[in-house]
């Protein structure tokens, strides 16, 4: 009996504990319904705005012949195989799309001007971008390395370049260093690399369908203070003989991505923390005045 017992709990705790992570990892599901009078209103009243995308670690994620270290899972299939020719040597790229990129594509190819924007080579580039669109057109504006400026020993992208006005545009990348100049006109994204449950282009549709309402993007994205900061230092406060540059190349995207994470996470706490207190107009009255404007 005791036996029993013993096995029947290991087993409810196994049945448990699959269902929290068929919870925790399910799709989410993003409905669209039709605009508003007032919502359609508001739209054409505000200058369509342009998203630009990047590729590795944002988009997809690939690998090429010859990696001793891979960081896929060995016997993963990849979505698709690219075969160019680099320096007159034939090249196979494995290619894995993150999950939910095609729906997330076509969603906000309704929402936004659509620009690709990689620090790749542009044969590898542009056929990634090709696989991408899937003959839908809707990513035909591309740019790739020789567009970009070296800096610090990474690549960083002129977004003046693809919109002169700069209310209208910005950029979804994985790596902070590429939008050093404009961190008002950033989202940042967490690098990917293999997580098949990853839902992170998801959870960013619902921001990205209010923010085509914005007159100027950098209004809603400049808030992020936290992100600002580790973004775009004062370079004043660095004495001339610092190593500027390993500072930029120790802190990751994925280091600094998380930091602005964990920030959010506390003001959600706090602000959970606040609904919950009866004492609501004290704690009101202590907030600084251009806070609740």
């Amino acid at each position: 009996m005791l036996l029993a017992s013993r096995v029947w709990t290991c087993l409810c705790f196994m049945i448990k504990k699959q269902t929290r992570a068929i919870i925790q990892h399910q799709s989410v599901k993003y409905d669209l319904f039709p605009l508003s009078p007032l919502s359609r209103h508001r739209l054409s009243i505000v200058k369509r705005k342009v998203l630009v995308l990047d590729l590795d670690e944002t988009l997809i994620h690939s690998h090429h012949d010859g990696v001793v270290r891979q960081t896929v899972r060995p016997g993963t299939p990849p979505d698709f195989v690219l075969k160019v020719v680099i320096d007159r040597h034939p090249v196979r790229f494995f290619v894995h799309k993150r999950p939910h990129v095609d729906f997330f594509l076509d969603i906000v190819s309704q929402w936004y001007e659509l620009v690709v924007f990689t620090a790749s080579m542009e044969i590898y580039g542009a056929a990634v971008a090709d696989k991408l669109d899937a003959g839908r057109g809707i990513l035909q504006r591309r740019f790739y390395r020789q567009h970009c400026t070296p800096d610090l020993g990474s690549y960083t992208k002129d977004l003046g370049a693809i919109c002169n006005d700069l209310s209208s545009v910005f950029i979804l990348d994985n790596s902070p260093g590429a939008y050093r100049a404009y961190p008002d006109n950033a989202i940042p994204i967490k690098s990917w690399f293999s997580d098949p449950t990853d839902v992170a282009l998801l959870n960013l549709l619902p921001v990205l369908d209010a923010l085509r309402f914005t007159a100027d993007v950098r209004s809603v994205l400049s808030r992020n203070l936290h992100l600002h900061r580790l973004c775009r230092p004062n370079r004043t406060d660095i004495p001339v003989n610092s190593s500027f540059t390993k500072i930029h190349r120790i802190e990751t995207p994925s280091k600094i991505v998380d930091q602005v994470e964990n920030c959010i996470d506390n003001i959600v706490t706090q602000v959970q923390e606040f609904d919950s207190t009866k004492d609501s107009k004290k704690f009101k009255s202590r907030i600084p005045q251009r806070m609740c404007n």
